[in-house]
């Protein structure tokens, strides 16, 4: 065979081998991106919540001794809706049957239980809020829940009135705020019913709502203006219905009946 036709069939299997690939490539780049996966958060434990609830009943239990046990009510609820449950104990008491309680809420360790402060507790009256439900609705730009209560109280035989309060629960703080009240007051036997707007939201003081500087942060308003308050306050929220199962406690608690109140709470957003 002759030099040339040598090289030529070198020339020939060099060409094939790089047609069928026998050569090592170079590395090439992964294309895929890792990713990291955050962990889904665990869903709230309401079982050891309860638990921990009737544990604690000696905290949250409002029997003194002095009024009967009767008086006071109790509901377990989660009115931020963030996974840590609270218990309600609320009575109602007094001629000006204006309503009294503390606002418990489980730690977020579940090793206790944390009291729940008001803005504007000095001398205030919380709205009345053993209800079997209320208007209530969701703020997405604050992340709040609202519950709208209608509170009624005395004055005295011949007058008497009531006041709107939305409340809402926000890092360990319930403000609650007036929206408007109704005044009335009965002259020989003839009943004068005035109603009002709050011209800014604030905190209403019990001693408060029959003072003239009370009346200063009101304007008049119609019985069909005031009635809308309430319509016209949710129009701006994510409204919905609030149930609440409220309970007396006699003796020792358990945790079938704090279980209750919280299934009928929980009930409200479905």
């Amino acid at each position: 065979m002759s030099k040339k036709h040598l090289a030529g069939l070198v020339a020939v299997i060099f060409g094939a081998s790089l047609l069928c690939g026998c050569y090592s490539p170079a590395p090439q780049q992964d294309s895929q991106i890792s990713t990291t996966v955050e962990p889904t958060p665990a869903a709230p434990d309401y079982e050891a919540q309860i638990k921990l609830l009737a544990e604690r009943s000696e905290e949250w239990n409002q029997d003194d001794g002095v009024l009967p046990y009767y008086y006071h009510q109790y509901t377990v609820t989660d009115l931020d809706w963030n996974g840590r449950l609270e218990i309600l104990a609320m009575s109602t008491q007094g001629t000006g049957i204006f309503t009294y309680g503390t606002i418990y809420q489980v730690r977020q360790d579940l090793t206790g239980l944390e009291l729940c402060t008001y803005l504007g507790d000095d001398g205030c009256s919380l709205p009345e809020m053993i209800m079997d439900f209320v208007p209530a609705g969701y703020n997405p730009d604050s992340g709040t829940y609202h519950y709208v209560f209608k509170d009624d109280f005395r004055a005295g035989a011949a007058e008497y009135g009531q006041v709107i309060m939305p409340l809402y629960l926000k890092d360990g703080v319930a403000t609650f705020q007036t929206l408007g009240r109704m005044h009335a007051q009965v002259t020989d036997g003839v009943t004068q019913e005035e109603y009002y707007r709050a011209k800014a939201p604030f905190v209403a003081q019990k001693g408060d709502v029959l003072t003239k500087d009370f009346l200063r942060n009101y304007q008049p308003i119609t019985p069909e203006a005031y009635e809308n308050l309430i319509p016209e306050y949710l129009t701006t929220l994510q409204d919905f219905t609030a149930n609440f199962e409220w309970f007396q406690v006699e003796g020792s608690v358990d945790t079938a009946t704090l279980t209750k109140s919280w299934e009928v709470f929980r009930s409200s957003l479905g």
